[in-house]
C-alpha cells in the first residue's frame, strides 16, 4: 500500500515484511521526513492525516494501530485493538475532525 501526503512532497509505503518508508515522489525532490519505520508484523494500511499533513497511521495484520509523527520521527500512538479487528485493512482520517475509522 501506498499513499501521498497531501500537499504531495512526500509518499508513505507499506510492506509485508512490517516495514514503512516515508520517501520523496521524484528524483529532484529531497525529504526531511524521509524515514524507514519497523513495524514488527505486516503494514496492511497506511493514511496520511490530512489536516496536519505530519501524522501517519499505519495498520497492521496483528490488528494494532500505529501514530507515526514525521517530523520528530517517532511513534506517538500504538493501539491493539482487539478481537473484534483482528487485522486492520484499511484507514481513513477525516478531512475535517479529529476522528480515525478503522475496517
Amino acid at each position: 500500500r501506498c499513499r501521498f501526503s497531501s500537499d504531495g512532497t512526500n509518499v508513505a509505503s507499506s510492506s509485508a515484511d512490517g516495514t514503512v518508508r516515508i520517501w520523496a515522489p521524484g528524483p529532484q525532490m529531497s525529504s526531511a521526513r524521509s524515514a524507514t519505520i519497523f513495524c514488527g508484523t505486516p503494514v496492511t494500511c497506511v493514511e496520511w492525516d490530512d489536516r496536519t499533513d505530519k501524522l501517519l497511521m499505519l495498520g497492521t495484520a496483528q490488528g494494532s494501530l500505529k501514530v507515526w509523527n514525521a517530523d520528530s520521527k517517532r511513534v506517538v500512538g500504538d493501539v491493539t485493538l482487539g478481537a473484534e479487528l483482528p487485522r486492520v485493512v484499511d484507514l481513513k482520517c477525516s478531512p475535517s475532525e479529529s476522528v480515525l475509522v478503522a475496517a
